[in-house]
Protein backbone atom coordinates (compact mmCIF):
# COMPACT_ATOMS: atom_id res chain seq x y z
CA UNK A 1 0.00 0.00 0.00
CA UNK A 2 1.70 3.02 -1.00
CA UNK A 3 1.33 6.27 1.40
CA UNK A 4 0.25 9.93 0.71
CA UNK A 5 1.37 13.39 1.92
CA UNK A 6 -1.40 15.16 2.90
CA UNK A 7 -2.59 18.48 1.05
CA UNK A 8 -2.84 21.58 3.76
CA UNK A 9 -4.79 24.65 2.97
CA UNK A 10 -1.85 27.01 3.03
CA UNK A 11 0.09 28.35 0.40
CA UNK A 12 2.55 26.38 -1.64
CA UNK A 13 6.35 26.14 -0.72
CA UNK A 14 9.04 26.61 -3.01
CA UNK A 15 10.05 23.19 -3.68
CA UNK A 16 5.84 22.44 -4.17
CA UNK A 17 5.54 25.18 -6.57
CA UNK A 18 8.60 23.34 -8.96
CA UNK A 19 6.85 20.31 -8.95
CA UNK A 20 3.54 21.77 -10.06
CA UNK A 21 5.21 23.53 -12.66
CA UNK A 22 7.29 21.05 -14.13
CA UNK A 23 4.03 18.90 -14.41
CA UNK A 24 2.10 21.61 -15.76
CA UNK A 25 5.26 22.85 -18.35
CA UNK A 26 5.32 18.88 -19.55
CA UNK A 27 1.46 18.88 -20.03
CA UNK A 28 1.87 21.79 -21.95
CA UNK A 29 4.24 20.55 -23.86
CA UNK A 30 2.75 16.88 -24.48
CA UNK A 31 0.01 18.20 -25.56
CA UNK A 32 1.52 20.91 -28.21
CA UNK A 33 3.20 17.95 -29.49
CA UNK A 34 0.43 16.22 -29.60
CA UNK A 35 -1.68 18.62 -31.48
CA UNK A 36 1.34 19.30 -34.27
CA UNK A 37 1.57 15.58 -35.31
CA UNK A 38 -1.93 15.14 -35.21
CA UNK A 39 -1.69 18.33 -37.81
CA UNK A 40 1.27 16.66 -39.37
CA UNK A 41 -0.60 13.38 -39.70
CA UNK A 42 -3.41 14.33 -41.49
CA UNK A 43 -0.87 16.70 -44.04
CA UNK A 44 1.08 13.54 -44.54
CA UNK A 45 -1.59 11.47 -45.04
CA UNK A 46 -3.72 13.64 -47.67
CA UNK A 47 -0.10 14.06 -49.74
CA UNK A 48 0.75 10.23 -49.61
CA UNK A 49 -3.03 9.46 -50.33
CA UNK A 50 -2.49 12.10 -53.20
CA UNK A 51 1.03 10.30 -54.55
CA UNK A 52 -0.01 7.16 -54.14
CA UNK A 53 -2.82 7.92 -56.82
CA UNK A 54 -0.15 9.37 -59.30
CA UNK A 55 1.77 6.37 -59.28
CA UNK A 56 4.48 6.40 -56.07
CA UNK A 57 4.75 2.35 -54.33
CA UNK A 58 1.80 1.83 -52.20
CA UNK A 59 4.50 0.70 -49.02
CA UNK A 60 6.10 3.72 -49.64
CA UNK A 61 2.94 5.70 -48.59
CA UNK A 62 1.87 3.47 -46.15
CA UNK A 63 5.26 3.21 -44.66
CA UNK A 64 5.21 7.11 -43.73
CA UNK A 65 1.77 7.66 -42.77
CA UNK A 66 2.69 4.31 -40.14
CA UNK A 67 5.31 6.66 -38.88
CA UNK A 68 3.00 9.67 -38.14
CA UNK A 69 0.59 7.34 -36.44
CA UNK A 70 3.74 5.99 -34.51
CA UNK A 71 4.68 9.74 -33.33
CA UNK A 72 0.89 10.25 -32.53
CA UNK A 73 0.75 6.94 -30.40
CA UNK A 74 4.12 7.99 -28.52
CA UNK A 75 2.70 11.17 -27.63
CA UNK A 76 -0.85 10.00 -26.29
CA UNK A 77 2.06 7.75 -24.39
CA UNK A 78 3.93 10.23 -22.99
CA UNK A 79 1.01 13.15 -22.31
CA UNK A 80 -1.16 10.46 -20.37
CA UNK A 81 1.81 9.26 -18.32
CA UNK A 82 2.84 13.07 -17.59
CA UNK A 83 -0.82 13.78 -16.86
CA UNK A 84 -1.66 10.63 -14.17
CA UNK A 85 1.67 11.57 -12.14
CA UNK A 86 0.42 12.23 -8.81
CA UNK A 87 3.01 14.64 -6.86
CA UNK A 88 1.24 13.67 -3.38
CA UNK A 89 1.81 9.73 -4.08
CA UNK A 90 4.81 7.98 -2.74
CA UNK A 91 6.37 5.21 -4.58
CA UNK A 92 8.29 3.46 -1.73
CA UNK A 93 5.41 2.21 1.27
CA UNK A 94 5.96 3.18 4.78
CA UNK A 95 8.84 0.89 6.03
CA UNK A 96 6.79 -2.09 8.92
CA UNK A 97 9.37 -1.90 11.07
CA UNK A 98 12.22 0.57 12.24
CA UNK A 99 15.06 -1.20 13.64
CA UNK A 100 16.19 1.24 16.05
CA UNK A 101 18.03 0.46 19.41
CA UNK A 102 16.18 0.43 22.83
CA UNK A 103 18.64 3.64 23.77
CA UNK A 104 19.81 5.30 19.70
CA UNK A 105 18.63 8.66 19.87
CA UNK A 106 18.97 11.50 17.16
CA UNK A 107 22.92 12.89 17.61
CA UNK A 108 22.57 15.13 14.00
CA UNK A 109 19.91 15.27 11.34
CA UNK A 110 21.36 16.68 8.01
CA UNK A 111 18.36 17.92 5.66
CA UNK A 112 19.32 18.52 1.85
CA UNK A 113 21.68 15.46 0.64
CA UNK A 114 21.60 13.99 -2.47
CA UNK A 115 23.35 10.58 -3.11
CA UNK A 116 25.99 10.71 -6.07
CA UNK A 117 27.92 8.07 -8.01
CA UNK A 118 24.61 5.86 -8.16
CA UNK A 119 22.02 5.15 -11.40
CA UNK A 120 19.80 7.91 -9.90
CA UNK A 121 16.52 7.05 -11.69
CA UNK A 122 14.42 4.49 -13.62
CA UNK A 123 12.57 6.45 -16.96
CA UNK A 124 10.41 5.23 -19.79
CA UNK A 125 8.67 7.76 -21.80
CA UNK A 126 10.31 11.10 -20.16
CA UNK A 127 8.43 9.46 -16.57
CA UNK A 128 9.72 7.30 -13.73
CA UNK A 129 10.92 7.41 -10.43
CA UNK A 130 13.78 7.98 -8.67
CA UNK A 131 15.89 5.29 -6.80
CA UNK A 132 18.14 7.12 -4.87
CA UNK A 133 15.60 9.61 -2.80
CA UNK A 134 17.25 10.15 -0.22
CA UNK A 135 17.80 13.86 0.70
CA UNK A 136 18.46 14.08 4.13
CA UNK A 137 20.82 11.62 6.60
CA UNK A 138 20.72 11.27 9.87
CA UNK A 139 23.58 10.43 12.61
CA UNK A 140 22.25 8.52 15.75
CA UNK A 141 24.12 7.61 18.84
CA UNK A 142 24.35 3.96 17.49
CA UNK A 143 24.72 4.58 13.41
CA UNK A 144 23.53 6.67 10.47
CA UNK A 145 20.11 6.60 8.33
CA UNK A 146 19.06 7.83 5.21
CA UNK A 147 15.74 9.35 4.50
CA UNK A 148 13.24 10.85 2.15
CA UNK A 149 11.86 13.77 3.21
CA UNK A 150 8.29 13.00 1.96
CA UNK A 151 7.84 16.72 -0.19
CA UNK A 152 5.83 16.77 -3.65
CA UNK A 153 7.28 14.94 -6.33
CA UNK A 154 10.42 14.05 -4.45
CA UNK A 155 11.20 10.53 -5.92
CA UNK A 156 9.53 11.40 -9.47
CA UNK A 157 10.89 12.11 -12.83
CA UNK A 158 8.40 14.12 -14.87
CA UNK A 159 9.29 14.78 -18.61
CA UNK A 160 12.62 14.05 -18.21
CA UNK A 161 13.18 16.23 -15.11
CA UNK A 162 13.94 14.75 -11.77
CA UNK A 163 11.90 16.37 -9.17
CA UNK A 164 14.09 15.61 -6.57
CA UNK A 165 17.39 16.75 -7.58
CA UNK A 166 15.79 20.28 -9.05
CA UNK A 167 14.08 20.32 -5.39
CA UNK A 168 17.91 19.89 -3.95
CA UNK A 169 19.16 22.36 -6.07
CA UNK A 170 16.58 25.27 -5.53
CA UNK A 171 14.27 24.29 -2.47
CA UNK A 172 16.60 22.40 0.06
CA UNK A 173 15.32 24.85 2.90
CA UNK A 174 12.20 23.59 2.26
CA UNK A 175 13.41 20.07 3.01
CA UNK A 176 15.09 21.13 5.47
CA UNK A 177 11.82 22.99 7.16
CA UNK A 178 9.81 19.68 6.47
CA UNK A 179 12.34 17.63 8.64
CA UNK A 180 12.55 20.46 11.51
CA UNK A 181 8.31 20.12 11.21
CA UNK A 182 8.64 16.24 11.64
CA UNK A 183 11.60 16.09 14.41
CA UNK A 184 9.21 18.51 16.48
CA UNK A 185 5.41 16.87 16.29
CA UNK A 186 6.66 13.02 15.93
CA UNK A 187 9.18 10.35 17.29
CA UNK A 188 12.47 9.31 16.29
CA UNK A 189 10.77 6.06 15.21
CA UNK A 190 7.85 7.63 13.44
CA UNK A 191 10.40 10.27 11.36
CA UNK A 192 12.19 7.50 9.71
CA UNK A 193 8.94 5.83 9.34
CA UNK A 194 7.07 8.31 7.58
CA UNK A 195 10.60 9.49 5.56
CA UNK A 196 11.48 5.81 4.94
CA UNK A 197 14.17 5.67 6.32
CA UNK A 198 16.72 3.29 6.36
CA UNK A 199 19.77 2.36 8.10
CA UNK A 200 22.58 2.56 6.32
CA UNK A 201 24.96 1.50 8.61
CA UNK A 202 25.87 1.05 12.60
CA UNK A 203 29.04 3.23 13.25
CA UNK A 204 30.88 -0.48 13.62
CA UNK A 205 30.52 -0.83 10.45
CA UNK A 206 32.36 2.38 9.79
CA UNK A 207 36.28 1.77 8.21
CA UNK A 208 36.58 5.95 7.29
CA UNK A 209 34.86 9.17 6.87
CA UNK A 210 36.10 11.05 4.04
CA UNK A 211 34.61 15.01 3.25
CA UNK A 212 35.31 16.78 0.20
CA UNK A 213 35.37 20.61 0.81
CA UNK A 214 34.78 21.23 -2.73
CA UNK A 215 31.55 19.35 -3.23
CA UNK A 216 30.31 19.79 0.15
CA UNK A 217 30.58 16.25 0.32
CA UNK A 218 31.07 13.45 2.45
CA UNK A 219 31.97 9.57 1.34
CA UNK A 220 30.83 6.42 4.54
CA UNK A 221 33.39 4.01 3.50
CA UNK A 222 32.26 0.47 5.20
CA UNK A 223 34.21 -2.71 5.90
CA UNK A 224 31.81 -4.80 4.19
CA UNK A 225 29.80 -2.82 1.49
CA UNK A 226 30.63 -0.61 -1.13
CA UNK A 227 30.49 2.97 0.21
CA UNK A 228 27.88 6.05 0.19
CA UNK A 229 28.50 9.44 -1.11
CA UNK A 230 26.37 12.07 -0.38
CA UNK A 231 26.79 15.99 -1.05
CA UNK A 232 24.95 18.44 1.16
CA UNK A 233 23.71 21.77 -0.23
CA UNK A 234 23.94 23.99 2.45
CA UNK A 235 27.57 25.12 3.43
CA UNK A 236 26.50 25.74 7.11
CA UNK A 237 25.41 22.31 7.12
CA UNK A 238 28.00 20.68 5.56
CA UNK A 239 30.34 21.95 8.52
CA UNK A 240 28.19 20.99 11.23
CA UNK A 241 28.16 17.36 10.08
CA UNK A 242 31.92 17.75 9.34
CA UNK A 243 32.52 18.47 13.46
CA UNK A 244 29.67 15.99 14.54
CA UNK A 245 31.20 13.16 12.28
CA UNK A 246 34.47 14.31 13.77
CA UNK A 247 33.49 13.31 17.10
CA UNK A 248 32.75 9.57 16.43
CA UNK A 249 35.08 8.70 14.06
Amino acid sequence: MKCFMEKEPQLESRAEKLASGVKTAGTAVGMGSLLRNLLGLVIVSVIMLLLMSWGIPAYFGVTVILIMVGLVVMDVLRLKQTVGVDLYELNETEPGEIPLKADENAVLWIPGVMQVWKTRSAVFLDTGKVLTTENALLLSSKGIWALTVPLPGADQVISGTDIGKWQWMNAWQDIADKLDEMVTADTLEEVLRKCRGYKICSLEQISEIKFSDLSQGITIKLKDKKPYTYSIRDKATYLKAQKSFALIY
